[in-house]
């Protein structure tokens, strides 16, 4: 569907999105604790829930939130992302 831009850093412990897999085309999962978002969106489609036990501690802490996203277009050849 073109570009998309999201800040670089997972909503839930800070874990680097970018390093993150991507999943169906649209979707990034954290390489920490394996929430996944919406690429386009930022929208969280499934909150972190690695390891069992530990993680949900955290989440009482940490409760769902979205990426930022940025918007994307692209001028003469060039992907430019307002920050």
């Amino acid at each position: 569907d073109g570009f998309s831009a999201t800040q670089a850093s997972c909503t839930h412990v800070f874990a680097p999105i970018a390093t993150g897999k991507i999943v169906d085309a649209c979707k990034v999962q954290c390489p920490f604790h394996q929430a996944r978002f919406d690429i386009r969106t930022g929208k969280v489609i499934d909150w972190a829930n690695w390891p069992p036990g530990v993680v949900q501690v955290l989440n009482a802490v940490r409760g769902e939130k979205d990426l930022q996203t940025y918007p994307v277009r692209v001028q003469n050849g060039e992907v430019q992302v307002d920050v």
